[in-house]
């Protein structure tokens, strides 16, 4: 795998049909990888190799469960699994630098909703940030910056309770620090509802068998796929300029949706939380500010 290899970018540009796929079931893999990635608050590395691990593994169980009615041993069918013209590329894959126990040892994946009910709770207060930065980006004169938009859902959130009371400010920067690259991706699956959703089945068969089902329909799906990352890139542009043109080499024939209107802050709201107007400099007085400002100057 190339040194700059971009697991994200290459998962996002297949998603969407800009490139084809390499082995049978790529396109499924890589959406199991992307969805593992976006709960997880991992590094980016991680998530897609224990995310590429899990699905292999459940695609495995799919066959050796359709040949248990055979008299062959465990070993045989996990050979048989292995082996298979459909399963080896996805095998040599997701195992390459990896041995089964590092894998076994450390790997994560989300399976059903219990496994990230504490995400979820720090997805919903991510989500109400960038709500609040969104308003500051229709709001004449305000930045919509990470601490603007997190004084606002300060004074917001101000008296309430649960989930949707404000966090410490050490807890903010945690969850902001541990997500920051997801806040668009995240965003975006409150109206892409798909890309985030795990089944709650408590039988542990069905669970497995509806996500891979999902997973491998959704995969197909590239409509929606392209539609859910026109809003993402969208959200990119006005939230994370770094993640915008990281990601621009994977989409750039993808056109950018429409971000739905946002009411903008009252002056009430904007006096309570502090925010200063964003001030402007002309291009005249920027210009003679960096003359000041140069190297040997009093």
């Amino acid at each position: 795998m190339a040194e700059n290899y971009d697991p994200l970018g290459d998962a996002i540009k297949l998603l969407i049909g800009e490139r084809p796929e390499e082995f049978s079931l790529e396109r499924p893999l890589r959406l199991f990888q992307f969805r593992t990635w976006l709960v997880d608050d991992g590094k980016e590395a991680k998530s897609f190799r224990d995310g590429g691990f899990i699905f292999t593994l459940l695609e495995s169980r799919r066959i050796e469960r359709s040949h248990r009615s055979q008299r062959v041993a465990p070993s045989e069918r996990l050979v048989q699994s292995i082996t298979s013209h459909r399963l080896r590329p996805l095998f040599d894959a997701t195992l390459e630098h990896y041995s089964l126990l590092g894998l076994a040892l450390r790997v994560w994946a989300p399976l059903r909703e219990r496994d990230i009910q504490a995400d979820r709770v720090e997805i919903e207060y991510l989500n109400e940030l960038t709500r609040c930065r969104l308003r500051l980006h229709h709001t004449a004169n305000i930045e919509p910056s990470r601490n603007n938009g997190l004084l606002v859902m300060n004074v917001l959130s101000s008296g309430s309770s649960g989930s949707n009371k404000r966090a410490g400010a050490t807890k903010v920067k945690e969850i902001r620090k541990a997500r920051r690259v997801r806040e668009s991706f995240l965003f975006a699956t409150l109206t892409y509802k798909q890309m985030s959703w795990f089944p709650d089945d408590r039988s542990t068969t069905e669970a497995y068998t509806n996500l891979l089902n999902i997973i491998t329909t959704q995969a197909q799906d590239v409509e929606y796929l392209r539609s859910y990352f026109t809003y993402v890139k969208a959200l990119t542009a006005i939230l994370d300029d770094e993640v915008a043109k990281r990601l621009h080499l994977f989409w750039p024939q993808l056109e950018a949706a429409q971000i739905p209107h946002f009411d903008p802050l009252t002056s009430e709201e904007i006096d309570i939380a502090g925010l200063k107007p964003r001030v402007r400099r002309s291009a005249e007085i920027t210009k003679k500010a960096s003359r000041r400002s140069a190297a040997g100057s009093q």
